[in-house]
Formats: structure tokens, sequence, C-alpha cells
């Protein structure tokens, strides 16, 4: 069904050529790369540096945060801890600073026309009255024309840098795809399915084929194929807008709408109807409502631009392996200084380097920015442990002063323990913690895979019975809560009723 799914979300129509661009770069990383265009007020002041140099110079506090930002909106936290994500964050501010130096050397950039030409198509051809520019540039998170040149010069430069790269690894762009880039469509339809993923109980394919024809007859006979749309149409997500399913350019439309169905509409004229034309999903009458046709002086000023959006995205498909390896390259060429503790331990932790880590954990725990820091707390105990120093493993524990019963204090140090072969002093710790987790399920659990971990087999046992009791409790809970609010809604209903028939009479 995904071909249908992407002809009923047509409407959302692509506001420029490089929006793909940055779709495609999301999926590699590159979407952080791109100047912050969300305004978030807390973007400042998540993180405080300096976290890292990239060869000698300063990863900024304002770049960091943006990156930090993008992820933590992204949902990244979800499946991410603080340092996990701070670490990810450092990745990709580290690959920015790579990609702005090697556009500087390469003199990568744009000429002031084809940014204003990009400005006019993002901004200032869709918003004319300064209320709408206002609330344009607050989407921008910019204050004026200068600020948002700025962001758009810099995204633009990455976009020529990728281009720049395609045609150095051989892509090219035919004229075809030129047009196919600037050729703008808009289409409406009618479909009579004969698919169940569009239509619960469909018609045969006879029945539709005959539906389909009466519809366009009526069509043909002067009808509005709105009308009739509204009417015939199968397509929940057009029928109500007339059958429309927006504009999009050609490039796109092949993308994303069936072979069969864009075979008809390659060939249609502005205002041309179609004669029912049979898809995977059923039947429809194509209506090209108006075509933009690629040629003339506009088309000539656009095609240096579209072609570096068509390479652009080559690069991000076709060389997409090439383009990661190459980044790789340039990573481990330049010289990086992680100037944070708690970042450099980090990645200490990650290469299992443990004695190192466990000294740069030391260092971090002294900064006032991981006093508190319950993360860095664990992790530097981990690395102590794993560097078999038990005693300074468990005097970082010690040192953490904000909840010293918390349930993964506890839990890291029954592992140290269990390390240190003090079996009896780790079971009490996780049978405290259990204790501390109250009803907590997601800690009980936790403190459940750690006791299986180590084989602490009859605890287990008792902790799994628990876990199950309380389960047990919880949704009996939760079935009462329901049944009362069933019966409050109910009375409620019913004192509505009374009302109304008080006031009829």
């Amino acid at each position: 069904m995904s071909g249908m799914m992407r002809v009923r979300h047509l409407s959302k129509k692509m506001l420029f050529p490089v929006v793909i661009v940055l779709v495609a770069a999301m999926g590699i990383g590159l979407f952080f790369m791109y100047p912050n265009f969300s305004n978030n007020e807390n973007s400042g002041v998540l993180y405080k540096g300096p976290a890292a140099k990239v060869n000698g110079k300063k990863i900024k506090d304002e770049d960091f945060n943006r990156i930090y930002t993008a992820l933590l909106s992204g949902g990244f936290y979800q499946v991410s801890t603080s340092e996990e994500i701070k670490d990810k964050v450092l990745e990709y501010a580290t690959e920015e600073m790579i990609i702005k130096e090697y556009i500087k050397k390469n003199k990568i950039s744009i000429d002031n026309k084809e940014l204003e030409r990009f400005m006019n198509k993002m901004v200032y051809d869709r918003f004319k009255t300064p209320e709408e520019l206002q609330g344009a540039y607050n989407y921008y998170n910019v204050k004026n024309k200068r600020e948002l040149a700025n962001k758009f010069r810099e995204t633009l430069n990455y976009r020529n840098m990728w281009a720049y790269l395609a045609k150095k690894w051989g892509l090219k762009v035919t004229e075809e795809e030129l047009k196919e880039a600037y050729e703008e469509v808009e289409l409406a339809h009618i479909l009579v399915a004969t698919n169940s993923q569009v239509k619960q109980d469909p018609l045969s394919d006879e029945e539709a084929k005959k539906r389909a024809e009466e519809a366009y007859q009526k069509v043909k006979s002067g009808t509005d194929f709105a009308t009739v749309a509204r009417e015939y149409s199968d397509d929940s997500h057009s029928k109500d807008n007339g059958g429309s399913l927006g504009t999009d350019t050609l490039a796109n439309l092949k993308r994303s709408l069936v072979k069969d169905f864009m075979a008809a509409v390659v060939k249609m004229k502005a205002g041309e109807i179609s004669a029912p034309v049979k898809t995977e999903y059923g039947y429809h009458i194509i209506k090209v409502v108006s075509r933009t046709e690629a040629k003339g002086k506009e088309f000539e000023t656009v095609k240096k631009d579209l072609e570096r959006d068509i390479l652009t995205n080559k690069l991000l498909t076709e060389k997409r392996e090439e383009y990661e390896k190459w980044l790789k390259d340039e990573v481990k060429k330049a010289k990086i200084e992680i100037i944070d503790p708690a970042l450099r331990a980090f990645r200490l932790k990650k290469e299992e380097k443990w004695e190192a880590a466990a000294l740069a954990y030391e260092k971090a725990l002294k900064d006032k920015r991981y006093r508190d820091d319950l993360e860095v707390y664990l992790s530097a105990a981990e690395s102590f442990r794993e560097a078999n120093q038990h005693q300074k493993a468990l005097a970082v524990l010690d040192k953490y002063e904000l909840n010293p019963n918390d349930v993964r204090i506890q839990m890291a140090k029954a592992n140290v323990y269990d390390a240190m072969n003090d079996k009896k002093k780790a079971k009490d710790l996780l049978v405290q913690a259990a204790k501390n987790a109250g009803e907590d399920l997601y800690k009980k659990r936790a403190i459940l895979v750690l006791m299986e971990e180590l084989k602490y087999e009859e605890e287990a046992k008792a902790l799994e019975e628990e876990i199950k009791t309380i389960q047990a409790r919880i949704e009996e809970r939760q079935k009462q809560e329901a049944k009362e609010y069933e019966e409050m809604m109910k009375n409620a209903n019913e004192a509505m009723a009374n009302e109304e028939t008080a006031e009829n009479k």
C-alpha cells in the first residue's frame, strides 16, 4: 500500500528540492550539520563547554547545543543515556567542523543570486505581510533578513560541497533529470478501488472498471471533476478535496507514485483528463490540473541550482557508503583533542581502556559540571571495577551525596562486591535495592536482570514472584479505576439527559 499512501500525501508539497537533501541526510547524521531551523529557547543552556578542539579550533557551545537540541527533540534520549547522547553530539559536531574546513579549503561557496533565489523560494515568495515574515523569522530562529541569509548560505554551502564531491566521484546529471526536477504538475484523481488496502470489501475488477467508466463519462459530459470525485472516489484522503493530490515536481512524483499511474501522467497536458487507468489499487481517472514546462529564461536560470540538488541526492543515495568512508577518513586525519574530561572518559570507556577511563572520570568528578551527575559516578565506578580497583570504585559511589540509597548506586555497589567475591554483601544490597524500588516495576526488573546475570538464583526467584504479585495488584487497580470511571461517565450522561428532559418540559 506504500504507493497509495504516497499518493494520498502529495498535498504536503516539498518547499524546495534541497528539502529532499535534508531527508536523505538525516539517515547518516548530516541533518545536524545544517543550521538550526528551530526556535528553541533552551538550546543554548543544555551544555557548557568547552567540549573539544578540532585541528586547534574549539567547538562552540552554540554549535554543540544546536545538535544536542536536535537529538533530544528527535527522541534520542528515550533510547540512550545522557553520556551516549553527548558522545553522539560530539561526533556530529566534530564532523561538522571538518566539513566546514573542507568547504573553506576548497573555496566552495554560493553566489548572491543563488542565495537570493533560495531565500525567495523558501520565505519571501510565500510570506508577504510583516506578520507573516516575523513568523517565518521566528521559525528559522533569526531576527532579520541578514541573519536568515547567513543561515541559508551555510545550508547551501553544504549542498554545494556534496555536489562538488558527487562530480569529483563521477556522478552526472542529464538534461531529462533537470527538466523533471523543474517541471511542476498539479494532479487530481478519482479512484475506484479493487484493493482491500484502500477500501474494505472493494468491487471486483469488472465492477470497478464499469463504475470508473461511468464516472469518466460524467466528467466527459461536463460534470465538474471535483463533484464526481466526491461521489465516486474511494480515496478517502483526497475525495473531500475534489480528488486533489496537490502539486509536486515531476521527479518527485515519479519517485512517489506507482508506475502505471505516472506512465499516464507524463503523456498528459495541462487540463487533460484521462480515461480510466488501471493500477494495483484500482481504476484511476486522472486530471492534470496544471503543468509547468521546463523551458524559458527561468528554467535556464535555475539549472545550476537543480543540478546541485540532484547531484547531492545522488551522492547521498548512490555513493552513500563512499561518502561515509570519506568522512570517517577525514575525521581520522584530523587532530581531535577532547577537553571535557567526562566526554573524554566516556570515549575511553567505549574503547574499554579502563584505567585511562577511570582516571578521566576521577578528574570529571572534580569538575563542577559533573559533581551531581549520577551517570558519571556510575561510569566512574564501572571503570574502576573493570580496572580491578574495587576500593576506588566503592569510594566513588560513596561520594554520591544526592541520594546514596538510589537503586542504581546500590546495584553498582553490588556489582563491585560481587567482583570482590563478597557475595553476601552483594546479595544484601540487591535485596535492599528491590525494597527501595517499591512498586516501580521498571527498577525491580532491572534488579532482577542483574541478579540473574550474577546467578543469584534464590533471590532472583523471590523477586520474580514479587514482581508478579505487584503486576497483578496494579492490573486489578486499573480495572477498578476503569470501572469507576465508566460508572462516573454513566451517571454524568444520565444527569445530562435528565436536565434536557426537565428543560423540554
